[in-house]
């Protein structure tokens, strides 16, 4: 998924403080990737949101 602009976040030894806490997954399970375009390429067109607005 397209990602969202931020004006500020926290950075930890783990990295952004709100990166990658989601996923989108299939009916088996299998997390949705842009590594595999022919199945997941739809997801390029989508964007995230944090819900702290």
């Amino acid at each position: 998924m397209l990602g969202e602009s931020l004006e500020s976040v926290v950075v930890t030894h783990a990295g952004l403080s709100v990166d990658r806490t989601h996923a989108v997954l299939d009916e088996t399970g299998a997390i949705g990737t842009a590594k595999h375009p022919r199945k997941w390429g739809h997801l390029l067109g989508c964007r995230s949101r944090g819900g702290r607005r």
